[in-house]
């Protein structure tokens, strides 16, 4: 179907039983306020369409973790609709609530395009194929269908027939570092509809390794995992992410290392993969000279590139920068809190606490302070913030200086006074 270049009013279906891979895979997870400026955003860019006529979003909103949810719906002008579980806590209950999910929104979008015929657009926010009819059918009624889904081993399955039959198809980034009990499992592999089969959990650990444990850690992890490499070359970002999940509080800094380069040089015996540098506008035939192990950290041209703030997170663990009045706020909280609590569970008590805090900042600020290393896990998976955050500037220097070891590991060298602003504006 060709798109109409008049502009249409739209109607979005979200579907957060299927974006959240069912509930044991953690509910503070889905990036909903900026899924929903991406779909407005993408349905503006292609002329197709206005404002929404509505915007329903389909959960169990009585589960814990989901009052920040709520608000976040309150303030992006959402419908909340209501799917019960039944049968307890279990897989075969999560099951039945995603099918009564997958139903009500089914006869919902029926409804509203037989209902309001102005409504022209429809979003359907989920990856799931059963929903395939519902696009050939909205199609047959001259509707313009759209599919969006979250990428993301959490986000729930893509099926790959709804992807090829919708009028356009896009994705929403999910990749950003949360609290839940999957940010500490190993592996979570989607298996057949329903089910999932998750490796135990292995949780990092709060010591020092020695260098020797460090440099082994490396070889055997670049040895076993194809794609830590860019053919004989180590892709540092893959690399990064998987020593930092091992040893939050430990970085190539600590054994004397200026970058995560020389490192994996000098003492590890193999090579790292580097992007190669832009060229100088003013001189476009330049050829790019590359770095070798012994060369100093190259002094970024940022300006020429990207942005300094989306270079920073997009190192893993992704992240997304909150504003620092929000970070604070959640700090001066969590600096009180002398108990641990699971994830869900604190993520409530912070937008209970903080009502003047938009939910979405919240759980930025909650889901960086993790991929930091702020926090320490216990045996439950329960969080706490470590004894060397005991104050809201110890949490706003641990945050710049992960951000320092993100430059420090794709190799620019910007000032301080650059790195504080990339990240807190």
């Amino acid at each position: 179907m060709n798109a109409h270049k008049s502009r249409r009013n739209i109607a979005v279906f979200i579907d957060l039983e299927n974006m959240f891979g069912g509930y044991g895979r953690n509910v503070s997870g889905v990036p909903l306020s900026r899924m929903l400026r991406e779909v407005h955003a993408f349905v503006e860019s292609l002329e197709i369409g206005s404002g929404a006529a509505t915007t329903r979003a389909y959960a169990n909103w009585t589960v814990t973790g989901m009052s920040n949810y709520r608000r976040e719906l309150l303030e992006s002008g959402v419908e909340p609709v209501q799917i019960f579980s039944t049968g307890g806590v279990n897989e075969q209950s999560e099951e039945r609530r995603k099918n009564a999910a997958d139903i009500q929104i089914v006869v919902d979008a029926l409804s509203v395009a037989v209902e309001a015929p102005w409504v022209d657009v429809f979003v359907i926010v989920s990856g799931d194929g059963d929903y395939l009819p519902l696009v050939r059918r909205l199609q047959y009624l001259g509707k313009y269908v759209i599919g969006v889904t979250l990428t993301g081993a959490n986000a729930g399955g893509v099926s790959a027939v709804l992807r090829s039959n919708v009028d356009h198809y896009f994705e929403v980034d999910a990749g950003v570092a949360r609290p839940g009990r999957e940010s500490t499992a190993a592996v979570v592999t989607p298996a057949t509809k329903g089910t999932t089969t998750a490796i135990a959990p292995q949780l990092p650990s709060d010591r020092i390794p020695s260098l020797a444990e460090y440099v082994k850690f490396t070889r055997d992890f670049v040895a076993t995992n194809p794609k830590a490499m860019h053919g004989d070359h180590v892709d540092g970002v893959f690399l990064n992410d998987a020593l930092r999940r091992q040893w939050p509080r430990v970085t190539f800094a600590t054994f004397g290392f200026a970058t995560l380069g020389k490192f994996v040089e000098v003492e590890c015996g193999l090579k790292i993969y580097r992007q190669p540098q832009p060229k100088p506008a003013d001189s476009p035939s330049s050829p790019v000279v590359p770095t070798s192990a012994s060369s100093p950290p190259v002094s970024a041209p940022v300006e020429a590139t990207e942005p300094l703030r989306n270079l920073l997170e997009a190192v893993e663990p992704a992240v997304l920068y909150p504003k620092l009045v929000s970070l604070e706020s959640v700090l001066d909280k969590l600096t009180v809190q002398y108990s641990p609590l699971e994830p869900d569970v604190l993520l409530d008590n912070l937008g209970n606490s903080l009502p003047d805090v938009a939910a979405e900042q919240i759980r930025l600020a909650l889901g960086l302070l993790y991929a930091v290393g702020a926090f320490r896990v216990e045996d439950d998976l329960s969080l706490m913030l470590t004894s060397d955050v005991n104050s809201v500037q110890n949490g706003i220097d641990l945050v710049l200086g992960d951000a320092r070891r993100r430059a420090q590991t794709i190799e620019i060298d910007p000032e301080e006074s650059e790195i504080q602003k990339a990240v807190f504006g």
